[in-house]
This record gives C-alpha cells, sequence and structure tokens, in this order.
C-alpha cells in the first residue's frame, strides 16, 4: 500500500494538478451552459434556428461532459481525452456560430475575439503537458481558416481577413505562452507544498523519538529512583508518594504525546484504519467494547495538518462516549458520493444541555477546519453522531 509520503513528489503533483483541474472544470462547464441556454432562448426569438440548434448541442455537451466528471470513475487517460474532447467540440461549435450570425461578419473583432476568450479560460485549466495546449489550441485556428473556404475564396483577397487572423494567431502564441507558465508554476508549488510537508513530517517523528528516547528515559531513572528511595526510608512518605505518583503522571503524558504523534502518521496514511487502532486502544483500556462497520471498499489517505484535525475530532467523540456512555459503542465507515461518513451509535447519560459545550464546539470547529459537517442527536438516551468528511480533502490508495 502506497501512503502519500511515500508518493514521488512528481507523481503527486500532477495528480493534486488533475483533480484540481477537473473542479474548475466543472465550474467552468456549468457557466457556459448557462449562457448556451440563454443564447438559444434569443435566437429562438430572433429566428436564427440554426444558431438555436447550434447553441442546444453545446448544452448538450457541457451536460455530458459534467457527468462525466461527475460520475465517470474509470481510466484515467479515457476521462481526460473525454472531458476535453468536449471542450474541443464546444470551441468549434463556437466557430461554426461566427458564421451564421444576422448582425455581423465572422472576420469582425466582436465575433472571433469569443475563440480567444474561451481559450485563455482553458488554458487556466488544461490537463496536460502545454504541447497538447498549444496543438489544441492551434487546431481551432487552423478550424478556423479552414471554415473562410466555404464562404467564398474571396475573402482572402481582403486585407481585414488577413489582419484578423494575424491578431488571432499574436493572441494564440500568448495564450499558449501564458499555459506553459501557469502549467509550470503549478506544478513547482504543489512539489515544493509535498516536500514542505514531508519535511514537517520527519520533523514530529523526530521530535517524538527524542521525547520517547531521552525524556521517557529520564522519567523512567526518576520512578525508579522514587522507589528505590520510598524502600529504605522512613522520613516524609506522603511527599515520596506524591512524587512518585508526579514521575508516573509526566510518563504517562509523554506517551500520550507520542502516541498522538503515531495516531496522527497512521491516519494520514490510512484514515479508516488508523481510526480504528485509535479507538481500539481507548476503548480497550477503558474496559468498554466498540464495533466497527465498514460500507465500500475505498481506503482513503489525508494530508497530516488535516488528519491532526481528524484525530482531534475522533479523541472528543470517543472521550465523551467514554465519560457519559455505556455498553458497546458502534463505528460506522462509509464513502458517499461526496462525503466521507464516519458515525457514532451508542448509549449515552449525556445530557441535552450539554450539546453545546466546550467540547462540542471544539469538535465544530475542527470539522469546519476541514470544510466537513458534525451532525449530533440524542434522542431516549440513543446517541447519534455523525461526522462528513469532503472526498476532495482525502486522496484515494
Amino acid at each position: 500500500m502506497e501512503s502519500l509520503k511515500e508518493k514521488d513528489p512528481d507523481k503527486f503533483a500532477k495528480e493534486e494538478f488533475y483533480s484540481q483541474n477537473y473542479r474548475v472544470a466543472v465550474y467552468f462547464f456549468a457557466i457556459v451552459f448557462g449562457i448556451t441556454v440563454w443564447g438559444a432562448i434569443l435566437e429562438y426569438v430572433r429566428s436564427n434556428f440554426l444558431l438555436l440548434n447550434l447553441d442546444l448541442i453545446s448544452a448538450v455537451v457541457c451536460i455530458l461532459s459534467l457527468g462525466i466528471i461527475k460520475y465517470y470513475s474509470g481510466d484515467f487517460t479515457r476521462k481526460n481525452i473525454f472531458v476535453f474532447g468536449g471542450l474541443f467540440v464546444l470551441l468549434l461549435l463556437e466557430v461554426e456560430t461566427q458564421f451564421h450570425d444576422n448582425e455581423f461578419y465572422f472576420y469582425e473583432n466582436n465575433m472571433w475575439i469569443t475563440n480567444q476568450v474561451i481559450l485563455f479560460l482553458v488554458s487556466a485549466f488544461f490537463n496536460g503537458r502545454p504541447v497538447y495546449f498549444t496543438i489544441y489550441s492551434f487546431s481551432i485556428l487552423i478550424f478556423y481558416v479552414g471554415r473562410i473556404f466555404p464562404e467564398g475564396l474571396h475573402y482572402f483577397s481582403d486585407r481585414t481577413v488577413w489582419v484578423q487572423i494575424s491578431n488571432m494567431t499574436a493572441l494564440q502564441i500568448f495564450i499558449s505562452l501564458f499555459n506553459a507558465w501557469w502549467y509550470g508554476y503549478r506544478i513547482e508549488y504543489l512539489k515544493k507544498n509535498k516536500k514542505l510537508q514531508e519535511r514537517l513530517y520527519n520533523e514530529r517523528e523526530s521530535i517524538t523519538r527524542d521525547l520517547h528516547d531521552y525524556l521517557g528515559a529520564k522519567v523512567t531513572d526518576l520512578n525508579l529512583l522514587v522507589r528505590s528511595i520510598q524502600g529504605y526510608t522512613s522520613g516524609d512518605m506522603d511527599s515520596l508518594v506524591r512524587l512518585e505518583k508526579l514521575s508516573e503522571e509526566i510518563f504517562k503524558g509523554i506517551r500520550e504525546i507520542t502516541a498522538s504523534m503515531s495516531d496522527v502518521k497512521l491516519i494520514s496514511e490510512d484514515v479508516w484504519s488508523g481510526i480504528r487502532v485509535l479507538l481500539l486502544r481507548r476503548y480497550g483500556n477503558a474496559g468498554r467494547r466498540v464495533k466497527f462497520t465498514r460500507e465500500g471498499d475505498g481506503d482513503f489517505s489525508i494530508d497530516a495538518e488535516n488528519a491532526e484535525q481528524i484525530l482531534g475530532i475522533i479523541t472528543e467523540i470517543c472521550s465523551n462516549d467514554l465519560k457519559y456512555g455505556s455498553g458497546t459503542s458502534q463505528w460506522t465507515f462509509s464513502p458517499k458520493k461526496d462525503f466521507l461518513e464516519i458515525s457514532i451509535q451508542t448509549r449515552s447519560n449525556f445530557q441535552e444541555m450539554r450539546i453545546g459545550s466546550k467540547g462540542n464546539k471544539t469538535i465544530r470547529f475542527r470539522t469546519s477546519a476541514i470544510q466537513g459537517e458534525w451532525k449530533e442527536n440524542l434522542e431516549n438516551r440513543n446517541f447519534n453522531g455523525l461526522l462528513e468528511v469532503p472526498l476532495h480533502q482525502l486522496g484515494r490508495i
């Protein structure tokens, strides 16, 4: 199983880059869908039924592309072909509409500039290397020039047409250069961000080892020393007992800190496995029974920062259950379309008025930090809690 930490930074950056592109593409297709539907209404009013049909076809392409982005989970390369094939078809349809307008010629500024505006927007999230975008964008220009032939060869003797083609070419080169710069900038940013996460992760592990190896050993020595003194002196036994208790609390605190850092690591690498290990330890130490139900077969990882938030949420929920609950607690892990659901069902002596407590506010604060949602319900001493974690915050293993 490949963890997020072990993943090559170049591969990680490209996967995250593609994931971000699809999120932006959703908004793009949704906006274009709205524009094309409005355009179809206007063309109906103008009785230009050819443009009406072209706008409706564009709207259908947008709907199909949105459906592929949202629901298609097959081969990644095939998904790219479908989505950016849809973008290509949209631009071809836009070029075609410019040759059938009731009021303007195809070579007028307010007609052809639309192609460049769309290409510029697409360049910000084009899912591939810059060379692919260059081929993609210049294919639109070639189609535009080729589309002039059916209109009549006499247009090529018009200086205005050649000036506009030159303007389009210049803008096309600029857009391609922008796409190359933006692609490189984003990839480098994601790689640096990944390397920073790894450095922070390594620093946490180093601190954990130091706490365990150095302070833990010293506190153990202190504990042994106190016990040896207690065995050979008849002095102030109460002070010695308090000192022994203090050393044990310090040692317990160190173990909790190191366990917490270990829990963050486990959750970041595999969310469900990490949570399960945490809960088994907490309930086992308290002498309580816990059952787990897992729905679906998805495995997820998460970055260390959000793993800390999830650890804090689960720890607080578990602590409340251990304090107020009774019997066997049921935890469920269930991936849905947009969220990962983690739920708890238990018998509880929890009071309704405590639902606005500091602990509850902590849960909601941490939940908002990961853009999730926490829901809870207490009825007839049956407590139900539901944590929703957005899937875009997670990575599939």
